[in-house]
């Protein structure tokens, strides 16, 4: 009412804040390489593992008659040497005179299922050959 122009505000000088965005793609990214190590590294145990019981046709000491405080553990299905579906007992127990704790199956348990898995000795003690009765076992699933 004046008579004075009203002017517009000017903005120009006004500060204005930068805040970095998130980078998403980054850390999903990241995520991923992390899960991608852990996996590697569990693998690579797990096949340092296998390669130890299973490698090079490798025979274990597994006759009940070496054993003591032998407990029934549960069954897997292995195939016998017909194709068919058979229980094979899984058992804990501890070698002779050693504490330490094992589980595993009995090799007469083995000989009943597929006769080619278990290897006897001279001394009459009879072994198992993990592959063959991991191999059976993987049949049968």
């Amino acid at each position: 009412m004046s008579g004075g122009q009203v002017q517009a505000p000017n903005w120009i000088n006004t500060p204005g804040s930068q805040i970095a965005t998130t980078d998403i793609g980054g850390l999903i990214n990241q995520n991923f390489n992390q899960q991608m190590g852990n996996y590697q590294a569990q693998n690579q145990n797990w096949q340092q593992t296998m390669g130890g019981l299973l490698g090079a046709g490798a025979s274990i000491l597994s006759d009940e008659r070496e054993k003591e405080n032998i407990v029934p553990m549960g069954t897997v299905f292995a195939a016998g040497e017909d194709g068919k579906r058979k229980q094979l007992p899984i058992s804990e127990w501890s070698y002779k005179g050693d504490p330490e704790r094992h589980v595993g199956p009995m090799a007469q348990d083995v000989e009943r299922i597929d006769r080619r898995a278990v290897t006897t000795g001279e001394d009459g003690t009879k072994r198992i050959y993990p592959e063959r009765v991991m191999g059976s076992i993987l049949r049968a699933a």
